[in-house]
């Protein structure tokens, strides 16, 4: 968020109806659920409430096309195992700073684009009810789309993966990843087809990998889909190459 930014404090939960609103300059005590066309989210910081954020403390999973949201925060306050920083489809984050969630962003169909935005500070919880294991917390998880872009962006902290790729809720294809700087996880970028077929158009490009993750250099494993990855390296200049098992 820009520097010299004064926000006004808003309390609670905001439920967004109306095609075209922006919210601007606001800190937002509560979650953004949006249930319209073409809003726009800038200049803000939204928290959350005690009260948590189990479809995330941005809700587009009604699929609104059109949310952008620009030069932004989005930090649980009062954090718990169910939440989530974004999640849905149809819409874009430039410039957002992301943390203080399990997953960042949840990525739950099609038209999405993560652009220059830092996803970071990933929480873990050893009693999670949906996993046996603790929390599978990472910065990105997608699990159905097309044309899904993620460019640019700073991803770190994440204990399973800075990138869950799955098509565990429908297909995904036309997925680009590129230009990112990434770390953490047991493998960084992991794919699980779910049986689905491979996802079709993927490809990862100029991204730069840490050294950091749990299995040692596993930039991206895919078993089952076919990656095309050009000119992807670790920080040390060594390149960065598909695993398969």
């Amino acid at each position: 968020m820009p520097a010299g930014v004064n926000l006004t404090v808003v309390s609670g939960d905001q439920t967004i109806t109306k095609d075209g609103t922006v919210l601007d300059g606001l800190d937002i005590h509560g979650r953004v659920i949006v249930k319209a066309a073409n809003v726009t989210i800038k200049n803000s910081i939204i928290r959350g409430t005690d009260g948590g954020g189990k479809y995330g403390l941005v809700d587009n999973m009604s699929g609104s096309v059109g949310l952008k949201i620009y030069d932004s925060e989005i930090v649980a306050t009062n954090p718990n195992w169910t939440i989530n920083g974004i999640m849905g489809w149809n819409f874009e984050l430039h410039r957002v700073n992301i943390h203080n969630t399990v997953d960042q962003v949840s990525i739950a169909g099609s038209n999405v684009l993560v652009a220059d935005s830092w996803l970071h500070g990933n929480l873990w919880y050893a009693n999670d009810p949906d996993h046996t294991d603790g929390s599978h917390d990472d910065n990105i998880e997608t699990v159905a789309g097309d044309n899904v872009t993620i460019t640019g962006n700073v991803m770190e902290d994440a204990s399973n993966a800075a990138i869950m790729i799955t098509q565990g809720r429908a297909t995904m294809s036309n997925l680009n990843i590129s230009n990112n700087r990434m770390d953490y996880g047991d493998c960084t970028v992991n794919v699980s087809t779910k049986g689905r077929g491979p996802i079709a158009g993927f490809t990862m490009s100029g991204n730069v990998f840490g050294t950091n993750s749990t299995i040692s250099r596993c930039a991206v494993y895919s078993p089952d889909s076919p990656v095309n990855m050009i000119g992807n390296t670790y920080t040390d200049g060594v390149v960065a190459v598909l695993r398969t098992k």
